[in-house]
């Protein structure tokens, strides 16, 4: 099975190349084969799991392109709303480049609402589509927590965090940019959940191995 690993989307002839015997493929549903359960040892095969495994099984298809996007897109307004964070340009300095992607990746853990965000365990930033697939799947909707940081810290020294390794949020004085910011963090859920549901429904019929 190494060699039929998230290889996506596939055709029903494909599945000859596995080599076991299989139940007839309903075309009504949508048909997810694994292959494997890589970091069983550390991520046993959950409900949460699967769901999530479901989102690097879709990855390839223009519908979940969409969706990272929008997430992308929602994610670096909210960093430049709340913290004047601009996304460096990709063929800029590499350092800001990084830099910013620890910033998104800290800024998605505070909003997330699922275990991994809680916990500070989401390793990349791209895993958060795939949590937030997740959600959507296992409760029917996308939520986000609302308490908006007063600071992203991404460097510390002796235990405090340093100035290029910090920002600040620029909106904690006022109300309003405060409710703003919420009310985006709210309607982003909402357009969030309907891109899952229009991803769903396109991967209906289709075959996917992962």
């Amino acid at each position: 099975m190494s060699d039929h690993i998230e290889v996506g989307e596939v055709s029903e002839d494909y599945l000859d190349q596995l080599g076991i015997d299989l139940p007839p493929i309903n075309g009504s549903n949508i048909t997810l084969l694994f292959t494997n359960n890589r970091a069983a040892e550390r991520m046993p095969l959950t409900p949460w799991t699967t769901a999530h495994r479901m989102g690097h099984a879709f990855r390839r298809l223009p519908e979940y392109e969409k969706f990272n996007r929008a997430i992308e897109i929602e994610f670096g307004e909210l960093l430049e709303t709340i913290y004047e964070l601009e996304k460096p340009s990709r063929y800029g300095d590499f350092d800001k480049q990084r830099d910013y992607t620890k910033y998104m990746r800290q800024l998605m853990q505070a909003f997330g609402s699922m275990r991994s965000a809680r916990e500070g365990e989401l390793l990349r930033e791209g895993e958060f589509a795939h949590e937030l697939l997740a959600q959507y799947i296992i409760n029917g909707k996308i939520t986000f927590r609302e308490d908006i940081p007063r600071e992203l810290v991404t460097k510390y020294a002796w235990g405090n965090p340093t100035w290029d390794g910090s920002k600040s949020s620029k909106i904690h004085n006022d109300e309003y940019m405060m409710d703003y910011v919420v009310e985006k963090l709210r309607a982003a859920a909402s357009h969030f959940g309907i891109l899952c549901e229009q991803m769903l429904n396109a991967c209906v019929g289709k075959i996917f191995v992962m």
